[in-house]
């Protein structure tokens, strides 16, 4: 502020002590040829004449004074740019100050905002605790009602004669697993006396019948199974001789093979070849 104090004087006394050139150049713009009227003066009597050379002296230095005046123009014109400057400088800074103030202030209101919001949120869970803990004691009490209602219930059941209960839902159990048993027996029976062709009625006197039947069956069985273990024994002994009877053949033809130009049955071939080597 002071810089700009003192620029603003020095340009106020610079204006002044330019001020009479200044008139003086305007004054001089009035004239409008200097030239012819330098040119009249020379013309005048000496005495005029010299007046005219101390005028045109003293004007001599117009072209010095002008430049200085554009000079002071400029500066004048740079110079009033100065104040608002000024006042822009002083608002920017105030704007600063007030800036590096909430910059300093952010550190507190963020820890006073989350001090708030950890407030908020332990006054939440307070209240969840709480609720959960009514709860759980709602809870607690339930179970202790629903203890001794079983306890009651119990109780009243074995008066009434739970025990004989037990027993007979013991024995309908049992009962049960023999029905299925048999129920599961009677399947495969009914499923044998389809395979027998007999009947498959479940009653007492059909089982009897069925019995012998299958007694009867069971002993046809039993001598078809000797019938056929013997047609089997005969059999393996006929394929004995066959496959004995095709070694021969399979024999006598690899002799056949082995002398094709011999009229003389190999068998013969063989017994002289016997009585050769003995």
């Amino acid at each position: 502020m002071a810089t700009i104090k003192s620029c603003t004087d020095a340009c106020s006394i610079w204006t002044t002590q330019t001020r009479r050139p200044f008139s003086r150049a305007l004054g001089l713009k009035k004239i409008d040829d200097l030239t012819e009227l330098i040119r009249t003066l020379v013309l005048e009597p000496s005495g005029v004449r010299d007046d005219a050379k101390e005028i045109v002296k003293e004007f001599g230095d117009l072209v010095a004074i002008h430049t200085r005046l554009q000079d002071a123009k400029e500066q004048v014109t740079h110079l009033e740019r100065l104040p608002k400057l000024a006042d822009d400088i002083v608002k920017t800074q105030l704007v600063i100050n007030d800036t590096s103030k909430q910059k300093q202030a952010l550190p507190i209101y963020f820890a006073q905002c989350y001090a708030k919001l950890y407030q908020q949120k332990q006054q939440q869970l307070s209240q969840q605790l709480e609720q959960l803990e009514r709860d759980l004691a709602q809870i607690e009490q339930q179970e202790r009602d629903a203890t001794e209602t079983v306890n009651r219930c119990r109780d009243e059941y074995m008066n009434l004669g739970g025990n004989r209960i037990d027993s007979l839902k013991k024995d309908i159990q049992a009962t049960k697993d023999t029905l299925n048993r048999t129920n599961a027996n009677a399947s495969r029976y009914q499923i044998l006396c389809r395979n027998l062709s007999i009947k498959t009625t479940l009653d007492e006197q059909t089982f009897h019948s069925n019995i012998t039947q299958a007694n009867n069956i069971q002993e046809h069985l039993a001598e078809q199974e000797a019938d056929r273990e013997r047609e089997f024994g005969d059999c393996a002994i006929a394929l004995n001789e066959t496959e004995e009877h095709h070694r021969e053949l399979s024999n006598e033809i690899e002799a056949l093979k082995s002398q094709p130009n011999s009229n003389i049955p190999p068998k013969f071939n063989q017994l002289k070849d016997a009585i050769s080597v003995v």
